[in-house]
């Protein structure tokens, strides 16, 4: 079951987290989808033990597996992924502002990558987490 927590690290101070677990290499059913995909979204991935240590209070092996900010994994992303799906049809699309890199992404903004429906929606949702600064951490039991 995924989970959203905020953990308090010596290194970094406060750090939101966002936990997708991996249990056998199958990921939790909700983002089952996007592991067809998981090359586009080079997670962080983190053993269940180290997750358990810094849920105790030892994050310095935590922090350093974190690896790039949610910023510098929004760069990552395909160039094409910067552009919103709805751009030619949708009556709001502003060029200064629908993009997952502008400052005032509207909420509506879908990313244009040529995936199914159910991937780009979960794809969609980690951009958005990202956004707001949440490390999104694949937890491997």
């Amino acid at each position: 079951m995924s989970r959203r927590l905020k953990v308090r690290t010596n290194e970094m101070g406060m750090v939101e987290m966002y936990l997708i677990y991996d249990e056998g290499g199958v990921w939790e059913e909700e983002w089952r989808e996007l592991q067809v995909s998981a090359d586009l979204v080079d997670l962080s991935t983190v053993p269940k033990e180290m997750m358990e240590q810094a849920l105790w209070g030892f994050t310095k092996p935590l922090v350093e597996a974190l690896g790039p900010t949610p910023k510098g994994r929004l760069l990552g992303l395909p160039e094409a992924s910067r552009e919103c799906a709805e751009r030619k049809k949708c009556p709001l699309y502003d060029s200064k502002r629908c993009s997952h890199l502008k400052p005032k992404m509207p909420w509506c903004f879908v990313a244009d990558l040529s995936l199914e429906a159910g991937v780009l929606r979960l794809m969609t949702e980690l951009i958005s987490m990202w956004r707001e600064g949440v490390y999104v951490v694949l937890v491997r039991e």
